[in-house]
């Protein structure tokens, strides 16, 4: 499964706005454990949504910015286990208020091989 979830799994994956209680991120991490998900290995910016919220200070109105990592990619095991070698790439925002991943997906290491040149020493 990849794409917009929606929700987080803590506060470590939000910045700005206010901190939520620990209870309110359990039906998510619940859904993940009973579907039998882990996170596919993801690399970039993971905080990838980012949201401005308009809020009153001292009187004055000021504009944050939040951010979350509302998008994921995870899978069951036996799917890890195909495909072992995949990872996910949080692109750069544009166009969106959300990144967008991509999904190298292989079920073995990407092999290079170099060119056969004959050295006549």
């Amino acid at each position: 499964m990849i794409g917009d979830f929606n929700e987080i799994i803590g506060n470590h994956e939000k910045k700005g706005g206010k901190s939520r209680s620990e209870s309110s991120f359990l039906p998510f991490r619940c859904m993940i454990e009973n579907c039998g998900m882990i996170e596919v290995p993801a690399h970039g910016n993971l905080f990838s949504w980012v949201g401005r919220r308009s809020c009153g200070v001292m009187g004055r109105k000021v504009r944050r910015v939040i951010k979350s990592r509302l998008d994921r990619a995870m899978a069951n095991e036996e799917w890890h286990t195909i495909f072992s070698h995949t990872n996910v790439e949080y692109l750069k925002l544009w166009g969106s208020d959300h990144r967008p991943l991509l999904a190298s997906i292989q079920d073995s290491p990407q092999r290079f091989f170099k060119p056969f040149i004959f050295d006549k020493r």
